[in-house]
């Protein structure tokens, strides 16, 4: 395996649950990072993952609660890993809502925003947000790393996917 020099670095991963986060996670602990594991509604795989990817020392994985739409929630969960371990190293921001479905008859445009809203503002702010709070520790510590997760593609022709499509568009765009 080659050493990505991540052995004992610290790593926040939001939507740990999920496909992406999970392997994410999988993949940081690896390489010998510890892992926070920050999870919206589901507990007990967020605390079975992190008894997976604890090792022998019990003490290198945790699962803390992250709440999409809840502005006060990215600054308590970057402050609960920099209590926990003294710092975080890197933040792997790939939580998102599911939604902005439509009728498969209904044309686009006559989507009621609060139909879409919440998918495209959930996408974007906690992501911004809690890069806000991670990068100061960062900065201070004169390293760190983030990455900014996309949902993946909607198939073509899926009602909704094009709301998906504009909240992926904002997490790739150039930076």
């Amino acid at each position: 395996m080659l050493d990505l020099g991540l052995e004992g670095r610290t790593v926040l991963v939001t939507g740990a649950t999920g496909a992406i986060g999970s392997a994410a996670a999988r993949a940081f602990a690896e390489q010998g990072a510890r892992v926070a594991l920050a999870f919206r509604h589901r507990r007990e795989a967020a605390e079975g993952l992190a008894v997976e990817l604890s090792g022998p020392d019990r003490g290198r994985a945790f699962a803390v609660p992250y709440a999409l739409d809840d502005a006060a929630s990215p600054r308590w969960v970057v402050a609960a890993v920099e209590e926990h371990w003294g710092g975080l190293d890197v933040l792997v921001a790939a939580a998102r809502r599911r939604g902005a479905r439509r009728e498969p008859h209904a044309r686009f445009e006559d989507v009621p925003e609060e139909h879409w809203r919440p998918l495209v503002v959930d996408a974007f702010a906690p992501a911004i947000r809690t890069v806000q709070w991670a990068v100061a520790g960062m900065r201070k510590r004169g390293w760190g790393r983030i990455a900014l997760v996309a949902p993946p593609h909607m198939p073509d022709g899926d009602p909704g996917g094009e709301f998906h499509e504009v909240a992926r568009a904002g997490l790739r765009g150039p930076v």
